[in-house]
Parts: structure tokens; C-alpha cells; sequence
């Protein structure tokens, strides 16, 4: 395997720009061996990021059950608070530093890896592909003469960002009973057949989004924006308040109701993967695409949604899932790891684990970002995504400090962003 990178930088910091006091925290190094010790520096700078002095407060937390670590002590200039611990499991280590400084709270999370090849989830279930063999027969078996494929009216179109782009919704009744694959199509105008080599699909996080055609596409490939709800497209906000209440189970959101969750029939993320197919598979039958590439990209449930999609679908060419969610789906309630913002696990939900779906993608694939302090999207889990990659024709991963879930700063990083990072 390739080895993970060295730091490049040493300072980080949390606050970028103005005249605040900056909280830094650095690891020796991502990787280590099980008992090995790991070196955790608490700097604090100022706005020009120079060493400062500052008293800080530390939390150290770590997966498969470590004793919870707590401390405090003085940043000077010359010298970091240091923090030593060793884990013996396979696993990360997440510390919490804070400082109060310009009257305000700062904070900062890094973290570290215990023998993160050795990083697992819980057996597969055994039927596993034949389950979704026969999930995808439902879709290759949909009548395509059904699908509608309708020119976005004017009011939603308007302006330079979409002249020379045919912008379309789809409709795909595919199967009875569930919720139809929508999708907004854009292409270029008067296309001829097999013209356009690549279709790009993306996919939404956690919620309700693609209700208007996409503001970002490829202007010279089938850009398709799948929704994960099959709702309409370009209805008014009364029609979506009353779709996302219908959604709901037992009181909890989409996705999370744990009786909904027992059975993998009634489980929702099942719909929303059938709709994805089946949006794809309409799709790759547009004679305007050359079926070169096929490449699928999202964050969060979006890098869930082409994860899987990168797997059920072998035409796929390329897959760029960004902090993807659903990773390792018991191993907090069944192996000790730390808590991340997912459904209550039950046995059925390995059917949906992200993990599961990478074992079997072929195509070249990027994990764009793991934050280390996102628990939503929890390191450890997207690392045992990252292993099971391994059937990929490329694989990539890149890990940074101090980043959340798919934050501002994230998205948006200022020039000077400092911040410790690791790549594999």
C-alpha cells in the first residue's frame, strides 16, 4: 500500500484572518502502530500566526472503548502543550483542545490512526449481492417508453447560465408503489448522437435538495442531478412542505426510523438507490452520449448515493465521493468506535453500508475529503471505506484537521489555510 504522506505544514489553526488568537493542534503523525505512542502539540498563535501564549484545556477520546483522557496547560511561545497517549486497538484518536481567548471560546479537533488497515466493519450479510442483484433486476425490467423527459420551463432557465444547454426534467415511473426516479438533465443544445462523452451524475446530501435545475454542470457533458425523494421537480414550497412531512417515520427523519430500518423492503434508503438506478439507467440511453465515461460524484448521503452506484453500475468510469456517509453502520453500537449522526443501527442497514458497496467498485475512485473532527461522517468509517477499495483501479483518500462536516472552510478554504492534512 502506499504509505501516508508526512505533514507538510506544521501550524494550523481555526480562526483564519483578523485579529483573533488562534488555537493550532498538530499530530506526529497520522499513522500508528498499536501501542505506539502518539504525540499530540497545542499551540496558540497570533493573527500572524507567531507562537503565543494561551491556557488551554484538553479532551482525549478514542474508538473500541479507550479511557476518556482530560488535561490542561499553558502554550508558550517557545514551547506547545504535549499530549502522549497510545491506543492498542485499531482505531482513531480524537483530541479536543479549547482557549478562551479575545473573549471568546476557541476550539480545535485533530486526530490520529491506530493500524487503520487493520480497520474493519461488522460481516457482511451473506446475501448481500444477491439482494441487490435482484434489486436492479426490478430496474433493468421498468418499461422505458414510461419515462418523461420534459424541457424546465422558462422562468427556471433564464439567462447566460444556461444558453447553448438543453435543461429537462425526468420522470421514470419504474416500479409500482414506490416513488418515481427524478432527475434534472443538462446537456448541450442540438447534441448529435454520441457526441458528448461523458455523463456526470451527482448527488445530494441529507435533505431535500435538487428542487431547481442544477446551478453547477459541465457544459459540455450530460450533467444529471438525482433526487433521492423522486418528488416532482419545480413545484411550488407548499407541495414540498408537504412531501417532506410525508417522509417522516415514527417521528424520526427520513432514513432513521429504526422499525422502517428492520426490514430492507421497507428500509427508505433502498428507494432512494432503486431511484438512482433508474434515473442512470435512463440516462445511459440518451443517444446523444458517446458511453465513454460514466462518472458519479456527491457528499455526505451523496457520497453514499455514488458509492453505490460505483458498485451496481460496472459501466461506471469514475466515482468522487466527498466525506461519505453511512460508513462502518455498527461500529458504534457493536464495536466501540465513536459516535457519528446516523440511524440507530440495525442488522438490515448492512445492506445500505457504504463500506459494503466499496468492496465492490472498480473504477478509479477519490475519497475527496474525512475530516478529523467530522462525526458525522466519522474517520474511522470512512477509512474502512477507503480499505475496501481495493478492487478499485485507483484509489485516493485525503484527510485534514480541525474539519468538520463539510464546513465553509471546507468548501470554501482560505489561501492560508494551514491546517495539517494527510493523503494515502
Amino acid at each position: 500500500m502506499k504509505r501516508i504522506l508526512l505533514p507538510l505544514l506544521l501550524t494550523v489553526h481555526t480562526v483564519f484572518g483578523g485579529s483573533a488568537t488562534h488555537l493550532n493542534v498538530t499530530a506526529d503523525k497520522f499513522a500508528h502502530a498499536p501501542g505506539e505512542e502518539v504525540v499530540f502539540s497545542i499551540f496558540a498563535t497570533d493573527k500572524d500566526h507567531r507562537p503565543a501564549d494561551g491556557d488551554v484545556a484538553w479532551t482525549l477520546e478514542g474508538d473500541g472503548g479507550k479511557a476518556v483522557e482530560r488535561g490542561t496547560g499553558t502554550a508558550t511561545v517557545d514551547e506547545p502543550v504535549v499530549v502522549r497517549t497510545t491506543m492498542d486497538k485499531p482505531g482513531f484518536l480524537r483530541l479536543t483542545a479549547t482557549m478562551e481567548a479575545d473573549g471568546r471560546k476557541v476550539k480545535f479537533i485533530a486526530g490520529a490512526a491506530v493500524d487503520p488497515d487493520a480497520l474493519e466493519p461488522l460481516p457482511e450479510p451473506e446475501d448481500f449481492d444477491e439482494f441487490w442483484a435482484a434489486q436492479k433486476a426490478i430496474v433493468a425490467g421498468a418499461n422505458l417508453a414510461k419515462a418523461v423527459l420534459k424541457d424546465a420551463p422558462d422562468s427556471l432557465v433564464s439567462g447566460d447560465r444556461y444558453k447553448g444547454m438543453r435543461v429537462a426534467s425526468l420522470t421514470f415511473p419504474f416500479a409500482d408503489g414506490m416513488a418515481p426516479a427524478t432527475a434534472w438533465i443538462v446537456m448541450p443544445e442540438d447534441a448529435a448522437p454520441k457526441s458528448i462523452r461523458a455523463i456526470k451524475a451527482q448527488f445530494d446530501g441529507y435533505g431535500y435538495g435538487g428542487k431547481k435545475p442544477p446551478q453547477w454542470f459541465d457544459r459540455s457533458a450530460i450533467t444529471v442531478q438525482v433526487n433521492a425523494h423522486g418528488y416532482e421537480l419545480g413545484r411550488d414550497a407548499d407541495y414540498y412542505r408537504e412531501f417532506e412531512a410525508g417522509t417522516k417515520s415514527n417521528g424520526q427523519g427520513y432514513g432513521f426510523d429504526p422499525v422502517q430500518n428492520a426490514d430492507r423492503e421497507t428500509c427508505y434508503f433502498r428507494g432512494m438507490l432503486l431511484r438512482d438506478l433508474a434515473a442512470l439507467r435512463f440516462a445511459m440511453t440518451l443517444p446523444e452520449w458517446s458511453g465513454k465515461a460514466l462518472e458519479v460524484s456527491g457528499g455526505s448521503q451523496g457520497g453514499f448515493q455514488c458509492i453505490a452506484m460505483a458498485a451496481l453500475i460496472p459501466e461506471t468510469t469514475f466515482c468522487s465521493a466527498n466525506a461519505p456517509w453511512l460508513c462502518d453502520i455498527g461500529g458504534e453500537a457493536q464495536l466501540g468506535r465513536l459516535s457519528g449522526w446516523r440511524p440507530k443501527y440495525v442488522p438490515a442497514l448492512r445492506y445500505f453500508d457504504t463500506a459494503n458497496f466499496g468492496k465492490r467498485v472498480t473504477c478509479k475512485t477519490e475519497i475527496q475529503r474525512s475530516g478529523l473532527a467530522d462525526y458525522v461522517c466519522p474517520p474511522s468509517g470512512i477509512t474502512i471505506l477507503y480499505n475496501r477499495l481495493s478492487g478499485a483501479a485507483s484509489r485516493s483518500i485525503h484527510y485534514i484537521q480541525n474539519s468538520e462536516h463539510l464546513t465553509e472552510t471546507d468548501w470554501n478554504p482560505p489561501k492560508n489555510d494551514w491546517r495539517q492534512t494527510f493523503d494515502r
